[in-house]
């Protein structure tokens, strides 16, 4: 069990290291949209397509750090994580 919280604290170490980078990158894209509103200076469409990407890569990552923290173990077969990733059952051969 020890080990198993080890591990679950090792991945939100990583995860949130991960989740402030990206907050650096939207910080950073948020103040050239905010300098350059009507786009003199950079591509306002490309900028906005970055924002778009990185608040959707927040979301996915925040909804995937929430899902481990109320799982009460890592231990998850195979099989039932790519059953409940991809709905579908693994058969095994005989």
């Amino acid at each position: 069990m020890t080990n198993s919280k080890n591990v679950k604290q090792h991945i939100f170490d990583s995860i949130d290291e991960i989740l402030d980078k990206l907050y650096g990158q939207l910080s950073d894209i948020e103040s050239v949209l905010a300098d350059d509103k009507h786009g003199e200076n950079h591509d306002i469409g490309k900028y906005e397509y970055m924002r778009t990407q990185i608040l959707s890569k927040l979301s996915d990552i925040l909804q995937q750090k929430e899902s481990i923290e109320i799982t009460p173990t890592l231990d998850i077969s195979i099989d039932r994580y790519l059953e409940e990733k991809y709905g579908q059952f693994i058969q095994k051969e005989v």
